[in-house]
């Protein structure tokens, strides 16, 4: 069972000491995100690590044609706008079924360049087929202290390319789920 963006949000902007989070954010698809409180900022900016999973669904192909009116693109749109703030996060892990939710292009992975601590990111259990030169290139020159990448069947030119330019960093497969 899962809690909604709106519990979500108001929970992260009323617990500015919180250090760790885990949940899982659910999508209701009969509820209208018109009133999604946009401007609710989360005052947890001390955050190390959050832990998340996010329901949305393989049809909403995030960068594809029915992305601009899905219910889920204002909800996703708040909440990485929100993690990238979190300049302190040392551990992200998101679970979702969204196809190409961290693509450079059409994704949220360069919203969230102001990560500079982040040591782990964790794609939790989630394939990222499409990762490739481009994401891992971004990677290692906006997270300098990353030393962690998990993620589902990522193509051999991501896990190249990344430890050409970050030989430290370790790239593998989670063996759980949020």
């Amino acid at each position: 069972m899962g809690i909604s963006t709106w519990t979500f949000s108001e929970l992260m902007a009323g617990l500015p000491n919180l250090r760790s989070f885990t949940g899982i954010i659910q999508h209701d698809y009969n509820y209208s995100y018109k009133g999604l409180p946009l401007d609710t900022h989360w005052e947890c900016v001390g955050l190390k690590s959050l832990r998340l999973c996010l329901s949305v669904y393989g049809s909403d192909i995030i960068g594809g044609s029915r992305w601009a009116t899905s219910t889920a693109k204002p909800r996703l749109d708040y909440v990485f706008s929100e993690i990238a703030k979190l300049e302190s996060l040392q551990e992200l892990i998101i679970e979702c079924r969204a196809n190409n939710l961290f693509l450079k292009k059409h994704g949220y992975l360069t919203r969230l360049a102001d990560l500079k601590e982040l040591k782990v990111f964790d794609l939790a259990k989630v394939s990222h087929k499409s990762f490739g030169k481009q994401e891992a290139l971004w990677m290692a020159n906006n997270w300098p202290k990353l030393l962690q990448v998990y993620a589902e069947d990522v193509p051999a030119i991501f896990n190249e390319t990344l430890l050409e330019k970050r030989p430290m960093v370790e790239i593998a497969q989670r063996q759980y789920q949020i």
